[in-house]
């Protein structure tokens, strides 16, 4: 199961419209081991694009359950979801709502609720949709295995 943290970095970099130093502050969601390893892979992923001092302002445990990135091309949307489970509670007769967060990334608002709604409708279990918002996260960074390269001779 992944360990989601969101991690705030701050560094400057070159504009892309005049080529000025500006300062950037961006989002990243990291699943890592813990919060070291969350910075240490929001750094390597952020440094490339620094012009000097890169700072990793916040790192926050956040409980993500799902995430469905886009894979056709230049999306750079992210989305928070919130769903609810339904679970039927027989006896009192009342219906249990279990609420959980997913991240969707999708072009705009409307491809995020169909991309939500494809993903439930996959599912065995009663889904409803309870809220769905554009987040500021540039990207998100999912656990990668590191290829052991065994020592040349």
């Amino acid at each position: 199961m992944a360990n989601w943290f969101e991690c705030k970095v701050k560094f400057e970099k070159i504009s892309e419209q005049d080529g000025s130093r500006v300062m950037s502050s961006e989002i990243y969601v990291v699943d890592a081991i813990n919060f070291t390893n969350a910075e240490e892979r929001v750094l390597k992923e952020a440094l490339p694009m620094a012009q000097g001092e890169v700072n990793v302002d916040t790192i926050k445990h956040v409980k993500i359950v799902e995430i469905f990135p886009s894979f056709n091309g230049e999306v750079n949307l992210w989305y928070r979801c919130k769903v609810n489970y339904l679970i039927p509670d027989e006896e009192k007769g009342t219906i249990k709502r279990t609420a959980q967060t997913w991240l969707v990334q999708a072009d705009d608002f409307k491809q995020a609720v169909d991309t939500l709604q494809q993903q439930i409708s996959k599912s065995l279990a009663d889904i409803e949709i309870v809220q769905v918002s554009q987040t500021n996260i540039l990207d998100v960074l999912q656990y990668q295995p590191e290829e052991k390269t065994e020592p040349q001779a």
